[in-house]
């Protein structure tokens, strides 16, 4: 069963040693397949190193000297302590923070109390985590005592047996058969990792995710009160060999999923420039915490498990996802799709995803900017959803309706905007890098300036007066050509663009009408919209922001075309009202053609027309 608790981020404590580094990586990872299989009600560490020596046990079963041919967990039933039948020696496993002292001994010697009534012949044993106190250090270390010690911790322990009801040849008989050892967890990771290098025959790279899965199936073991033989142990060694040798691994190996590096970027410049958001600069705290929308994210995750992070360019998308894992997820859980192309990729994906799943590992998938690299990521959400693994994904409006399917409705979309305070905010971080232009003299004047809707990267285009939005956009345009769609939908944006930037809409019908198209204009359109245009209910058109409209129309007429064939074509698309308006407004575009506009416009409108529109412009 998946744990519904949220996976809050463990601050791992700094340590210049890399091996303690790596240890406390597969603690965490360990203690995440605890969590997903036990829930938050049981303590974790206690299980863990519970498990941990359960594992130690299992693994002597290679040695052709066992004394023992299989080992029977009997069951999880309280916080601290698993019980362990080795033929005929039982074994509790005790976890306790804090040294033991001889009260804590009557509750394990009452049960084996039960146990030597049955079977006389049994060894019985404690395996503590934590130090010993006293009394109880010289029962650990009682057949080294001398005799006057011998008999007074003897006597002690008789008197104990006797206190839980038993007799005192039960008590002398469990005396000499008891045994009390201490074995820090350090030591028994030391072993298993010694254990599995040499029983399995593995390279130390590949021993963490030997154990791991070992740590998932000795728990799935010891809640069902499994007896396990070498046999058992075989069969998940040649399991997970098979997993890694074959195609479920590939899609790792070929680089189509990949685990995160949070490690701080070197670049942290290009965070501030547009350049496209990394992770270490996430974890180098560039960016600037939208807390309304990170727990409007993790509200999301936790009620539909697929959360869709969906607007135009340059919206904080990839900030706010990073942001989200970086944070609320703990690292080692973190996946994220790098690349799935074709049918194959997104299958090769899938097949690791699952192999992944089946190990009990919990998972949240990142899908950064799901363009044309990942345009499989649907069939990869869907696998996800049969398995309940948790996804957070960044998408365009554009490649949203390239490639979502109608068919996986089970997600949580949200679409970040910009308000005051994360304005403010901004303002000051881009002030402090000295990225901030000097007309632009205060947050609340940019953010007025940019009008509706309040777009993140039209408002840093004020303050910076930077190059991110026109380089964004110039790919956009650049993969439209690349992937070969209907040249119309350039020319679509080429008039509604300029027409925008000279505050009149068009009516898409006139539009559409004097286009020669390839395709469907209603998707076409439907493709356009909240990317790059504005539709409205009316079948008006405008651009989407003023800021992009001014970029899309320099990009767009550089070279060719001329921008006066763009002005006379778009005339009849505009509303009638507005046609002086706009041919007022175009006569007064820097370093027009006049001549060639006005010789063009005449052709058009009459001549009575004309005179009219020029009276207007002077």
């Amino acid at each position: 069963m998946r744990n519904n608790h949220k996976k809050k981020k463990f601050k791992k404590q700094k340590d210049n040693n890399p091996l303690d580094t790596k240890q406390i990586d597969l603690e965490i990872r360990l203690d995440a397949i605890l969590k997903s299989r036990c829930g938050g009600a049981y303590n974790i560490n206690g299980i863990r190193y519970q498990i941990l020596y359960s594992i130690l046990r299992g693994l002597e079963l290679y040695n052709t000297q066992c004394s023992f041919s299989s080992i029977r967990l009997e069951g999880i039933e309280d916080l601290d302590c698993l019980k362990i039948n080795l033929n005929n020696e039982y074994i509790q496993i005790k976890t306790s923070k804090n040294s033991w002292n001889w009260a804590k001994l009557k509750e394990p010697v009452k049960n084996f109390l039960i146990v030597l009534s049955e079977s006389p012949n049994s060894l019985f044993s404690i395996v503590l985590n934590s130090t010993f106190k006293s009394d109880v250090l010289k029962l650990s270390k009682k057949d080294k005592l001398n005799s006057n010690e011998y008999e007074g911790i003897k006597n002690k322990f008789i008197k104990l047996c006797s206190d839980v009801g038993a007799s005192r040849n039960e008590a002398e008989l469990l005396f000499e058969k008891i045994g009390i050892k201490n074995l820090p967890e350090k030591e028994i990771y030391e072993e298993i990792k010694i254990g599995l290098t040499n029983d399995f025959q593995l390279g130390s790279n590949l021993v963490d995710t030997y154990l791991a899965v070992l740590v998932s199936k000795f728990l799935y073991w010891a809640q069902e009160r499994v007896t396990i033989s070498k046999k058992d142990i075989e069969l998940i060694r040649v399991s997970i060999g098979d997993h890694i040798a074959s195609e479920e691994h590939q899609a790792y190996g070929r680089g189509l999923i990949d685990r995160i590096s949070w490690n701080i970027d070197d670049k942290q410049s290009d965070f501030f420039e547009g350049k496209g958001t990394r992770p270490g600069q996430i974890s180098a705290g560039v960016d600037v915490r939208r807390i309304r929308w990170l727990e409007k994210i993790d509200t999301a995750i936790y009620k539909t498990k697929i959360c869709v992070l969906k607007s135009s360019s340059g919206q904080g998308k990839s900030a706010l996802l990073y942001r989200y894992a970086y944070e609320y997820w703990r690292h080692e859980e973190i996946y994220i799709l790098r690349v799935a192309e074709t049918d194959e990729q997104a299958e090769a994906v899938c097949k690791y995803i699952r192999f992944i799943d089946s190990l009990g590992l919990p998972i949240l998938l990142l899908i950064d900017d799901a363009g044309f690299r990942a345009r499989k990521w649907p069939q990869i959400v869907r696998e996800c959803v049969s398995l309940g693994i948790y996804v957070l994904m960044s998408v365009r409006h554009e490649d949203w309706f390239r490639f979502a399917r109608r068919d996986i409705t089970n997600w949580e979309v949200i679409e970040p905007t910009l308000d005051l305070a994360e304005a403010k905010q901004i303002y000051s971080t881009l002030k402090a890098e000295n990225y901030v232009h000097s007309n632009a003299t205060s947050p609340e004047w940019a953010y007025e300036k940019i009008g509706t809707p309040k777009l993140l990267i039209e408002y840093t285009y004020l303050l910076t007066h930077g190059r991110m939005i026109e380089d964004r956009l110039r790919d956009q345009i650049q993969q439209i050509q690349d992937h070969k769609e209907d040249p119309a939908k350039i020319e679509i944006l080429r008039r509604v663009a300029l027409a925008d930037t000279l505050g009149t809409p068009v009516v898409a019908s006139r539009l559409i009408k004097d286009i020669s198209l390839s395709s469907d204009p209603q998707q076409l359109l439907k493709s356009l919209v909240d990317e790059y245009i504005a539709l409205e209910e009316t079948g008006i058109l405008r651009g989407l922001h003023w800021v992009r409209s001014n970029h899309l129309t320099s990009i767009l007429h550089e070279g060719y075309p001329n921008i006066v064939d763009t002005l006379l074509k778009t005339i009849n698309s505009v509303l009638d009202i507005d046609r002086k308006r706009y041919i007022a407004k175009s006569l007064c575009i820097n370093d027009l053609n006049l001549n060639e506009f006005i010789t063009g416009l005449s052709q058009l409108v009459s001549n009575e027309d004309l005179m009219t529109f020029l009276g207007v412009a002077q």
